[in-house]
């Protein structure tokens, strides 16, 4: 790619993270809003600005949080991202559960799939993902506590090639002839 293309390409990628980075910024301000008024968060956050009507402290308390995460790595943050979307999730299909429980003559427009083992696997299923991702980011950042790898045996073959050891009839072919040295 010529450089002027590249520009270009890196350009629009420079503006396409910041809508991103917008757009996610712009409703997760709204969540702690939302959580006020429902009476989860405390009453200060449905503070509305009275000039742009959007809640101050919502907003100022997500960019606080936003910043001390500037603080972090791309891994750690990814590490974070991942465990926040496994809480969700989780949280998410434990509270259609609960509320299937508490309102069983709602009407129900979606049936989770397999019943209870169905509930089962969308709640375990994640939080599995979730240790085994972790398990590998520990793994990276400490090499000490990787599992030893195996040791690699001698193998008894030494006519053929190693990348053909393992196909016989494709090594047979190549096996040296009773005058050239083999491998």
């Amino acid at each position: 790619m010529d450089p002027f293309s590249a520009l270009w390409l890196a350009l629009a990628a420079m503006i396409a993270n910041m809508a991103l980075l917008n757009s996610t910024v712009l409703a997760t301000t709204r969540m702690p809003f939302a959580l006020a008024e429902d009476g989860f968060f405390p009453r200060a956050f449905t503070r509305i600005h009275p000039r742009y009507g959007t809640p101050v402290l919502a907003i100022v308390v997500s960019g606080a949080i936003y910043a001390a995460f500037a603080m972090f790595t791309l891994t750690q943050l990814l590490s974070v991202y991942a465990w926040l979307r496994v809480s969700t999730s989780v949280m998410t299909v434990l509270s259609a559960w609960k509320l299937r429980q508490r309102n069983p003559e709602m009407p129900r427009p979606f049936v989770i799939p397999g019943g209870r083992k169905g509930l089962l696997y969308a709640v375990a299923a994640p939080i599995f993902l979730g240790i085994l991702a972790h398990r590998r980011q520990r793994c990276r950042q400490h090499p000490a506590r990787r599992p030893p790898r195996p040791t690699q045996r001698p193998s008894r073959n030494r006519t053929r090639p190693p990348s053909l050891r393992r196909l016989p009839s494709i090594g047979a072919a190549v096996q040296p002839s009773a005058g050239e040295p083999s491998l």
